[in-house]
């Protein structure tokens, strides 16, 4: 069965009813897998237990799914690492009612992986996407947390926050957490607030990653790199933002060859570039030619298979900075 985020009630009800006896969790925020697997063990007071995927090879998954613990109480298994496909012997226990519950945990899956189908097609089974909130979502969320607090939160702060804060469920809560205590004994939140509370000195951007990566500015790359990582952002994602970025650059750079000025090129841009770092896309566009944009979109989309393919040992550096 396949669910998504706004429908976790009607997941948990079917869970507690006994409809479902597994969960696949999947997708780049890993600060929305994190709040669920909280939530099934607060709901069902579950005892926590982690184990990677491939150790399921040598350790059974019907034996792990019905032993009994010390203190005779349900466990959550939380599967880690999880790939594409699934091995027939896994089907077969979950296949079967089981003693503790089990959420197998992955990155991002195709449509056509066979873990993914498997846990979409069984009733017994429940696959939840779990992705990063676009700014609408992440508006709202700022704005009911500041209600809660009865604080008003002015629009211009609202728009700066939704427009930094484009990481996992969790480091929004945390970041506009952080903003409500520093303002501890005021009614409203100003734009100067939300500016020195969250900065980009202290959160990763992609479009300084990417300019960084254009301009062949290494440490900051790396830098910036670190600082995604740490946001819980994956290396999917980090090429997918390159990719977006290396599009509009070979966008704008055919239109100026139509004999489009530089601003109306940008202008046609949809989604727009953010006012903040036009400049910078201005500066990448006189750095680069078009059959340089061409081949490194070639070696992008190439990083991309190969993350998909083996993402244990994929290295950013190695196999895309260092290659473009």
């Amino acid at each position: 069965m396949k669910f998504n985020l706004s429908q976790i009630v009607q997941l948990l009800e079917k869970i507690d009813n006994g409809q479902i006896n597994a969960l696949l969790l999947y997708g780049p925020d890993k600060g929305y897998i994190d709040k669920v697997c909280r939530t099934l063990v607060k709901k069902f007071h579950l005892l926590k237990t982690s184990i990677d995927y491939s150790d399921l090879k040598v350790i059974s998954l019907e034996m792990l799914l019905n032993t009994k613990n010390f203190f005779m109480q349900k466990q959550l298994i939380k599967v880690r690492s999880v790939g594409e496909s699934i091995d027939k012997s896994i089907k077969l226990a979950l296949a079967k009612k089981t003693l503790h519950f089990v959420v197998f945990i992955a990155d991002e899956l195709p449509s056509s992986s066979s873990m993914r189908k498997f846990f979409e097609a069984e009733n017994h089974l429940a696959s939840l996407a779990c992705f990063h909130d676009d700014q609408p979502k992440i508006a709202k969320i700022i704005l009911q947390k500041c209600a809660n607090t009865n604080k008003i939160i002015e629009d211009d702060a609202v728009k700066y926050l939704a427009s930094c804060l484009k990481d996992d469920h969790q480091t929004i809560l945390n970041e506009v957490d952080k903003l409500i205590y520093f303002t501890f004994g005021k009614d409203r939140i100003t734009l100067n607030d939300a500016q020195i509370v969250v900065s980009d000195e202290s959160m990763g951007t992609g479009d300084n990653l990417c300019m960084y990566f254009v301009q062949r500015n290494l440490d900051d790359f790396l830098r910036e790199y670190t600082k995604l990582k740490q946001q819980n952002i994956n290396d999917i994602l980090i090429i997918r933002a390159l990719i977006r970025y290396y599009l509009n650059l070979y966008t704008v750079l055919n239109k100026l060859k139509t004999g489009a000025s530089i601003d109306e090129a940008i202008k046609s841009l949809s989604p727009p570039i953010f006012y903040k770092y036009v400049q910078s896309f201005k500066k990448a566009i006189t750095q680069i030619s078009l059959k340089n944009c061409t081949i490194a979109l070639q070696y992008l989309h190439q990083a991309e298979v190969d993350y998909k393919l083996n993402s244990s040992s994929f290295d950013i550096y190695q196999q895309v900075y260092a290659k473009i």
